[in-house]
């Protein structure tokens, strides 16, 4: 898709002639799309993160268990739309059989289905996934929209979390499955499972330091089991698709005090909820690798429209330096060498790694001991030493 370099909703507003309105209502795309993300930026939009909150301290007797929700509102949507626009971004076009293009009403569906995939926080983060519709049931209206678009933005939304639950008890996150692959709609051929596919793995890229509570995590004041997943945010610098190189590049900058501390942690062991203390980078290789097999699974649904096959990723590390001196010593500012990998598809599948050193054997020290938050933590107090 040839967006030159601009975003999905700015192409909505005047598609080249190939991608006109076919059937349906009377109005233009661009409109209804417009007059919904309006009702949702002046609502719900704006409330859904605190609310999520709310319903956790309110669910919670322990506050150190809270899920304190980093930013879920109107700039997360945008920068969902950005990565949705950058991945199908590709500089192609074929208006004939849209092998490398969305057509104007899948277009429509997709940036509807962004706008809405999260507001089911709004009723708190568990199973937020499965209550779009509870949350936006008075603004998917007959006037903007008919039963069927209210059924496929659901269906693509839906599907970007959560886990699938089979007869025999067990679950995994393959949830696009359960949606159609495909149907019909106003003229268009509408590939539901490629759009849903584009949303997850955008939301997945969708991760940006304004995300972060920064103030309250250097203050002390997040809840103990959010602390690590707000200092992730706060250390992304960029996160670019280069289609040129097939690629999707993770800039991170991270200042020493966060380096040589640890953040508590949220995780579940079966039902039962538990902080851990975890090191900053061994998050951010936990993030990654969940990322790259994001990646593995959104490309099964995508082919041909996206093709991405690595994760590179880059990691700078800064001190902080006193404002009122008069020199900064470039040694002062060192703290230690960037480090950076790259993740692709280079294993047999069932042999697939458990851990990012298995995808990523260089990641280690002259002394062939891994580079983990403990051993990075060490290695810059014995430098200072």
């Amino acid at each position: 898709m040839n967006l030159n370099n601009s975003t999905l909703d700015n192409w909505l507003i005047s598609p080249s002639t190939e991608f006109l309105k076919r059937g349906g209502d009377d109005f233009e795309y661009h409109s209804k799309y417009n007059v919904f993300r309006s009702y949702l930026e002046n609502g719900l939009h704006k409330e859904v993160t605190k609310q999520a909150i709310y319903n956790e301290i309110k669910s919670e007797g322990d506050i150190d268990k809270v899920i304190w929700l980093n930013d879920h509102g109107p700039n997360h949507i945008k920068a969902v739309i950005e990565r949705a626009s950058q991945l199908l971004d590709n500089g192609k076009d074929d208006v004939q059989n849209f092998i490398y293009s969305l057509n104007i009403r899948e277009v429509f569906l997709l940036l509807n289905a962004i706008q809405v995939h999260d507001i089911g926080n709004f009723y708190g983060r568990h199973n937020h996934e499965n209550r779009v519709l509870d949350a936006i049931k008075t603004g998917l209206t007959p006037i903007l929209f008919d039963i069927t678009e209210v059924k496929y933005i659901n269906d693509i939304a839906r599907v970007h979390g959560g886990k699938v639950k089979y007869k025999d008890g067990s679950k995994d996150k393959n949830t696009i499955r359960t949606i159609r692959k495909e149907i019909m709609s106003n003229g268009y051929p509408i590939r539901l499972q490629m759009l849903a596919a584009i949303l997850r793995f955008a939301d997945e890229l969708a991760e940006e330091k304004q995300r972060a509570d920064i103030e309250s995590l250097e203050k002390g004041e997040l809840p103990k089991g959010s602390e690590v997943f707000h200092a992730f945010s706060a250390c992304i610098d960029s996160i670019i698709v280069n289609h040129h190189k097939n690629t999707v590049e993770v800039h991170l900058k991270i200042p020493k005090k966060y380096v040589t501390r640890t953040f508590g942690k949220l995780i579940f062991e079966g039902d039962e909820k538990k902080v851990i203390d975890v090191f900053l980078l061994d998050e951010i290789y936990s993030r990654i690798l969940k990322m790259h097999y994001e990646r593995i699974y959104c490309s099964k649904f995508w082919k041909g429209m996206v093709e991405i096959e690595n994760i590179w990723v880059q990691i700078e590390f800064y001190k902080d330096f006193n404002a009122k001196s008069e020199t900064i010593d470039f040694e002062e500012l060192h703290v230690h060498r960037d480090i950076t990998f790259n993740l692709h598809d280079n294993y047999y599948p069932t042999e697939d790694g458990k851990n990012i050193f298995d995808h990523c054997p260089d990641l280690i020290y002259d002394d062939s001991s891994k580079i983990t938050g403990e051993t990075l933590k060490q290695r810059i107090e014995r430098d200072e030493k």
